[in-house]
């Protein structure tokens, strides 16, 4: 996976990243659906979609589940159209 944003914002100053603060990202399902994370963590999930945005053709996915939510018993794929 290239770490494209996650390149820009540190090379740009945009966003201090360099701590050794772990990404940490959570996802929460119930009446409604809940992405949160530190400012890596959603870098991260940032990159993970741009990824599968500049895939070269239809079907091409990620499964987020494996990539960043380990305790997530669903599937979580987004896939480009």
């Amino acid at each position: 996976m290239k770490n494209l944003i996650y390149d820009f914002v540190t090379s740009s100053n945009l966003l201090d990243l360099s701590s050794n603060e772990d990404a940490t990202i959570e996802l929460k399902v119930a009446s409604e659906i809940v992405i949160k994370g530190n400012r890596a963590g959603l870098v991260r999930l940032a990159d993970c979609i741009l990824n599968v945005a500049m895939a070269d053709f239809a079907g091409w996915h990620i499964h987020l589940d494996e990539q960043l939510f380990d305790d997530f018993d669903k599937e979580l794929i987004v896939e480009l159209k």
